[in-house]
């Protein structure tokens, strides 16, 4: 990071967490300026007049980079999770028992959830967006089994 960006090695601050993982903390304003251009505000969370800040996926340039599923597969291991729930319907005949299988994405910010819809319509994936529980659900039998089958 140094290299690409210039910066003085003084500038990035790298510690190991109790995790594992590394926290990087980069002092640049420069940096800070040109990632919010490019990608625009990292921020998802309401402010406190309740407005949404104006965030956007760079769609164009995850499709391009050929990386769109990777993605998304970190997105979903992020914020996302699975469903398994009976369901049952009465009957003449003793009614119908089944499972409910879904996939979700929990995000409350309907523009980036329309931008994960995108990605998923690309790789030809069929999803709901379901505005009232801010998730995207994935509820069709072949990309679950696509899913568990790698």
């Amino acid at each position: 990071m140094t290299r690409l960006f210039g910066l003085d090695i003084g500038r990035v601050r790298i510690r190991k967490r109790s995790d594992g993982f590394l926290k990087v903390i980069v002092d640049s304003k420069e940096i800070g300026n040109y990632l919010v251009t490019y990608f625009g505000n990292f921020r998802r969370l309401k402010f406190k007049n309740g407005k949404l800040p104006n965030v956007k996926l760079p769609v164009s340039q995850l499709l391009e980079s050929g990386y769109t599923s990777e993605f998304l597969r970190v997105v979903f291991s992020c914020d996302g999770g699975l469903c398994f729930y009976p369901a049952y319907r009465a009957g003449w005949r003793g009614g119908t028992k089944w499972l409910i299988r879904t996939i979700f994405l929990a995000c409350n910010h309907q523009r980036l959830r329309n931008d994960y819809m995108h990605l998923l319509k690309m790789l030809g994936i069929k999803a709901r967006n379901v505005h009232k529980d801010g998730k995207i659900k994935i509820e069709t039998e072949r990309v679950l089994k696509n899913s568990i089958n790698g």
